[in-house]
């Protein structure tokens, strides 16, 4: 009969070893600092992202008032023009009346 060949260990029996020691100080301050440090880069990313977004809700309501403003001074042009007639009218009509009027 052919004889097996050596069993190795598995996997799971070679994470038990790492875990059946003992971490040393220094490498518990390291890993703390690491995940330390990765959430302070999670929470740095966050905020950027806020600040991305409002900028961006910012620029939305800036173009909304832009479009506001461009139409009511629109408007507002188009009623100066029609005052601006009726003034003009309204300075014809007393120049004939006065011109009439006078002997």
């Amino acid at each position: 009969m052919a004889t097996s060949p050596p069993t190795q260990p598995s996997p799971a029996s070679s994470n038990e070893s790492i875990w059946d020691k003992q971490p040393t100080l220094e490498q518990l301050v390291e890993h703390f600092l690491a995940s330390k440090r990765s959430l302070s880069a999670f929470s740095h990313v966050q905020r950027a992202r806020e600040i991305v977004d409002a900028g961006r809700q910012a620029l939305e309501e800036n173009a909304k008032l832009s479009a506001k403003n461009a139409f009511i001074r629109q408007a507002i042009e188009k009623q100066i023009e029609g005052l601006e007639a009726i003034k003009h009218g309204s300075t014809a009509v007393d120049e004939e009346c006065h011109s009439d009027f006078q002997v």
